[in-house]
């Protein structure tokens, strides 16, 4: 956990960083400094304010859940899984190929103590520095999930990953699956089975878990869009007034505002087909 931290630190670090250089930016233009460099501070200040915002958000929120897990609050299940027990998980994973081990990777010195599994209505704490969270819905989610027959025991989740990267001339689509097992415990069948239980009511559509997340992240993103092209149509009409002495940054501000506008709409469609994809499978699952 302390690694999510860390890492929303910095991207809040990054985006406080951004919005000064986007203040500094609008400052210099009304005091009539460089309007480059007032382009460049605006136009770098306010998309790295928009992106590390959204990324420090995403992480303080996953680090909340897991924190949250850690005080026992919102557990549905949990159980204690000895040292020999994560020693023999630790060789079944070594034996199977290198595609097909599981996301949960503990190192040989975490063998030597008795690790907790908790678990919520959406994610899983191992120990005290693994969480995944468990969405039936996004660009990370989990597609199916069973119980593992060997020693010991496992619940496997099946997962799915989305993504763009680019190729060097276009963007190109990635879809990556891989599966995430959990050791369990002699003993704790009934605990393992609630589990079970759980997820598949949540894939099936049965029970709908953290029905805000999506329509929260619409809601932002649709005042993200707003936010943008009230400022590109704020830029567009004040141009006249300052485009022929700074013409670079009223292009500068047109383009950033659209931008967003953009960025917005897009995401926004994007987080509407997540909840979609939730609310279809709740249908089809009643």
């Amino acid at each position: 956990m302390r690694r999510l931290k860390l890492a929303s630190a910095i991207c809040a670090a990054l985006a406080v960083a951004g919005l000064a250089a986007l203040i500094g930016g609008i400052a210099g233009v009304g005091l009539d400094g460089d309007a480059s460099l007032a382009a460049v501070g605006i136009a770098f200040g306010g998309l790295t304010a928009i992106f590390a915002g959204l990324f420090a958000f995403l992480l303080h929120r996953t680090h909340r859940l897991a924190a949250a897990l850690a005080r026992g609050e919102g557990v549905i299940a949990s159980w204690r899984v000895s040292p020999s027990a994560l020693a023999a998980y630790r060789a079944n994973e070594a034996a199977r190929r290198r595609d097909e081990r599981s996301d949960y990777r503990p190192a040989a010195r975490e063998a030597e103590a008795w690790t907790e599994v908790r678990f919520s209505e959406k994610g899983v704490l191992i120990g005290d520095h693994y969480y995944f969270g468990l969405l039936s819905s996004g660009l990370q989610r989990f597609t199916a999930v069973r119980m593992v027959p060997e020693q010991p025991v496992c619940i496997e989740f099946s997962t799915a990953m989305d993504g763009l990267s680019y190729g060097g001339v276009a963007l190109v689509a990635h879809h990556r699956q891989s599966a995430l097992r959990i050791p369990g415990a002699a003993g704790e069948q009934a605990q393992m089975a609630l589990v079970l239980h759980h997820f598949r009511d949540v894939l099936a559509g049965r029970r709908l878990v953290d029905a805000g997340y999506w329509p929260g992240l619409i809601r932002w993103s649709l005042i993200v869009a707003a936010t943008g092209l009230l400022g590109a149509i704020a830029a567009y009409v004040c141009a006249p007034a300052y485009g022929s002495a700074m013409p670079d940054l009223s292009f500068t501000l047109i383009a950033l505002g659209a931008g967003a506008c953009v960025g917005g709409l897009v995401t926004a469609g994007l987080f509407s087909l997540f909840a979609r994809q939730q609310r279809g499978a709740r249908r089809s699952g009643n």
